[in-house]
C-alpha cells in the first residue's frame, strides 16, 4: 500500500508526465508503467481480489484470469542518480510555497549547489514537480536572506527578497511560535504531573507524549523561518 499511494502514484506518475512531453522517451515510459501498474494489481489481488480482476480484465490485455497469472519476478535495477535529493527538494519547495502562502502563479527561483553536474532530466523534473525554476547556482552570501533546502548532498537555495513579505511574515510567525509555546508548556504539564502518569491509561499518555514530539518539531521549524526572515 505505501508503495503504491506514496511512490507510484505520489512520485512515479507525476514524472511520467513529463516523459510524455518527449516523443522519444514516451513508448519506453508507457511500457515500463505498464509493467510497474500491472505488478501492482498481482500485489494487491490476495486482498482485493474482485477489484483487481477486473481492473485487469480492462488493462493488462491478457485473456487469462489474474489469479492464475505468476508472481512478479522484478528484475535487479539501478535506480537514477540523485533522485532521492530530486525528491526531498521537490518537497522542501512545496513546503516553502505553503508555509508562507505563496500562490501557484509566483515562480520560485532555486539555486541549486551540487558536488557535481547534474542531468538536464533532473532539473526539468524539480521545476515541474516543484513548481519552480531551479539552475545551477553558488552558495549565497548568509546575509542576503535566503532559505536553505537541502537532500542527498545536493543543496537548493531560494531568496526571500520579492517572495516573502518580512513585515507581515515576522508577526504572523511570532504569533504561531507562541501558540506552540503555549502547547508545549500544556503538554509538559500534564506529562511532568504523577497523578496523570499514574491515573490516565497508557495510550492517553502516549498519545500526549507524541503531541509533545510533534509540537516541538514544529517549533524548531517556525523558529527557523523566523531566522530565516533575518
Amino acid at each position: 500500500y505505501t508503495f503504491a499511494w506514496s511512490e507510484v502514484f505520489d512520485w512515479y506518475l507525476e514524472m511520467a508526465k513529463i516523459a510524455a512531453r518527449d516523443d522519444e522517451r514516451a513508448p519506453a515510459m508507457r511500457a515500463t508503467l505498464g509493467v510497474v501498474l500491472r505488478d501492482l494489481l498481482k500485489l494487491f489481488h490476495p486482498v482485493i481480489p474482485f477489484v483487481t480482476e477486473e481492473l485487469w480484465s480492462h488493462l493488462a490485455g491478457e485473456p487469462d484470469l489474474l489469479v492464475t497469472s505468476a508472481w512478479p519476478d522484478v528484475a535487479p535495477y539501478d535506480a537514477p542518480d540523485h533522485i532521492d535529493s530530486l525528491i526531498g527538494l521537490v518537497t522542501e519547495t512545496r513546503r516553502f510555497r505553503t508555509q508562507h502562502q505563496i500562490p501557484r502563479s509566483t515562480e520560485i527561483p532555486v539555486a541549486v549547489v551540487a558536488p557535481a553536474d547534474l542531468p538536464a532530466w533532473w532539473y526539468a523534473q524539480l521545476g515541474a514537480l516543484g513548481d519552480c525554476a531551479p539552475t545551477p547556482g553558488q552558495r549565497p552570501d548568509p546575509s542576503t536572506g535566503h532559505t536553505r533546502m537541502a537532500s542527498g548532498g545536493i543543496e537548493g537555495f531560494i531568496r526571500l527578497e520579492g517572495l516573502v513579505d518580512v513585515a507581515a511574515e515576522r508577526p504572523r510567525i511570532e504569533k504561531a511560535i507562541a501558540t506552540i509555546e503555549a502547547g508545549i508548556a500544556t503538554a509538559e504539564g500534564k506529562l511532568g504531573n504523577p497523578n496523570f502518569r499514574d491515573r490516565a491509561p497508557a495510550e492517553v499518555v502516549a498519545r500526549e507524549q507524541e503531541r509533545l514530539s510533534e509540537l516541538q518539531g514544529e517549533l524548531s521549524e517556525q523558529r527557523r523561518m523566523l531566522a530565516e526572515l533575518g
